[in-house]
């Protein structure tokens, strides 16, 4: 069930797509980002039962309602949460005028801004959450995403490729495919953030390679109940 590689070269094309659109078009709107959230609340409904039995196929005995609660479910609840809070999340914050200008009327308040484009690398032990939650974060900030599932799930990876690929535009998200050369390729673009949860071993080789961009990087243990901060 191996997949088509993606190759480091469309791998700069896809980044080059998505830092080109935000520049084009400017942040997206609220009503964008909101329906970006939609589409994957409603992707995530609608094939609830095709990706549990993706990932009960790849693990063989994990039980399925586990999958379904820890691995669907949360990632739901991810984008649910998401979808509630970025009206508010994306209001200019008003912040204090000191002398002498608040004498003349002046205003101060900070607008939050998009990051760019935000690559996420997943593990292979929660699949489906471990990918998609980092996304609910990056689409309430306005980002684009380069997602790379794991290969050591590989049922689970094409079926969640072949649906957001499937859903978006390639400007806002892309799924791409492969081993460990498509991981350390995608950690070695220039992108504006960079989300990897994995060992301890691995993490290391991810963060050296964002160090060559100045990449800023979340490096999560896969066990880790942190949850994901918003990427403005």
């Amino acid at each position: 069930m191996a997949a088509e590689e993606t190759t480091p070269a469309e791998l700069q094309r896809l980044l080059e797509v998505q830092k080109a659109a935000l520049r084009e078009r400017g942040p997206p709107s609220v009503r964008e980002r909101e329906r970006r959230l939609d589409v994957m609340i409603q992707l995530l409904l609608a094939n609830e039962d095709a990706l549990v039995a993706a990932v009960t196929a790849d693990f063989g005995v994990r039980p399925r309602e586990v999958t379904r609660f820890a691995d669907v479910l949360m990632a739901l609840e991810a984008f649910k949460a998401a979808r509630a809070g970025v009206r508010s999340w994306c209001r200019p914050e008003r912040r204090r005028v000191d002398f002498p200008f608040n004498v003349v009327g002046a205003t101060n308040y900070v607008e939050y801004q998009p990051k760019g484009v935000v690559g996420v690398i997943a593990p292979w032990n929660y699949p489906i959450m471990l990918l998609l939650t980092p996304v609910a974060s990056a689409f309430a900030a306005g980002d684009a995403v380069l997602l790379k599932p794991s290969e050591l799930a590989p049922r689970t990876a094409l079926l969640i490729a072949r649906l957001v690929n499937g859903a978006y535009d390639e400007s806002i998200a892309r799924v791409v495919l492969g081993g460990p050369e498509t991981s350390a390729a995608l950690a070695a673009l220039p992108l504006d953030h960079l989300v990897f949860t994995g060992s301890t071993r691995v993490g290391k080789l991810v963060a050296a390679a964002c160090a060559r961009n100045l990449t800023p990087t979340w490096l999560l243990h896969p066990c880790s109940s942190r949850r994901v901060a918003d990427l403005s």
